[in-house]
């Protein structure tokens, strides 16, 4: 079967960093973890460029019985530069990449290498997300939530990461790999897999991606017309009060910190649904996760 190396990159990312390893390790050929911040996080980290959260106790302290982790520190230009600091480092046959708060069904993992493994001509492969809001038991919905993500790629000699969105890799030959055949998204939602993406469930979590947002926006758009596609007052405005009146907030407001219009300019608002799924085996060790379902199981 094939080796799959997973890449991630990660700073301040210390919600979901166990679960996230627990549920890859077995599964991996290797993992390399790029910690640092890239130039636009500077100023939220240390002056090394390192996280100020768990984030590296967490990497350090992390069981690795198999010799399967690598850990690479610094600071960095950019989110490709990141990337391609775990690119030199891999030997597997593909490269994953993953984030520290994206899980996946086990099961799902399997079917995908298996299925990569029986045609070699397949380069990469696309998907979309299944992204939690406010919890464990509520997903994002509506078109924008719909947006692929290309986290697997086929791993050659010279290959390097080009772009982070999309994410793309270039081939030696000159080519991205992207226009290389693939797995699309729809063939994935048509054998049932999506990414679980936990990145809109923590308080701390959604407190500073919102920090984060709001410091690098104003650099690339004028606050005074982009506050009619940013809620800079996200947290105050939709995140707090959505947790004890969901039903006005999302009738109001929707529930993402951007601004969606169609193409006559009306706002086109989003919302939470239930989730009817089961979690990846990995997130049963995260407290919420002991909360929220022995909870349930004690109602």
């Amino acid at each position: 079967m094939s080796r799959f190396s997973f890449g991630m990159i990660v700073f301040n990312g210390d919600f979901f960093l166990r679960q996230c390893l627990d549920g890859v390790y077995d599964f991996a050929h290797e993992i390399v973890i790029v910690e640092g911040a890239d130039a636009v996080s500077q100023p939220f980290a240390n002056a090394d460029g390192s996280s100020t959260d768990r984030t590296w106790d967490i990497l350090q302290n992390y069981p690795d019985p198999k010799n399967k982790i690598r850990l690479v520190r610094g600071k960095f230009k950019d989110k490709d530069e990141q990337s391609n600091a775990f690119m030199q480092h891999l030997s597997g046959d593909f490269v994953w990449l993953l984030d520290s708060d994206e899980m996946y069904l086990p099961q799902d993992m399997e079917r995908l290498a298996k299925t990569l493994h029986d045609d070699p001509e397949l380069m990469a492969v696309e998907m979309r997300h299944r992204v939690f809001f406010g919890g464990l038991d509520r997903i994002a919905h509506g078109k924008h939530w719909e947006l692929t993500f290309w986290r697997i790629h086929r791993l050659y000699s010279g290959a390097r990461y080009i772009s982070h969105r999309p994410v793309n890799i270039m081939h030696p030959s000159g080519v991205t790999m992207n226009d290389m055949k693939h797995l699309s998204a729809d063939q994935l939602d048509e054998m049932g897999i999506r990414m679980m993406h936990y990145s809109y469930v923590l308080d701390r979590q959604v407190e500073e991606k919102m920090r984060y947002h709001s410091h690098w926006r104003p650099t690339k758009y004028p606050r005074e017309k982009d506050v009619n596609y940013f809620h800079y007052d996200y947290i105050e405005k939709i995140w707090r009060p959505w947790k004890t009146d969901r039903a006005r907030i999302e009738r109001r407001f929707g529930i993402s910190p951007q601004i969606h219009r169609d193409a006559d300019g009306n706002v086109v608002l989003d919302s939470t649904i239930p989730f009817t799924g089961v979690h990846p085996p990995a997130l049963r060790s995260h407290p919420l996760y002991q909360q929220t379902y022995q909870l349930k199981a004690a109602a």
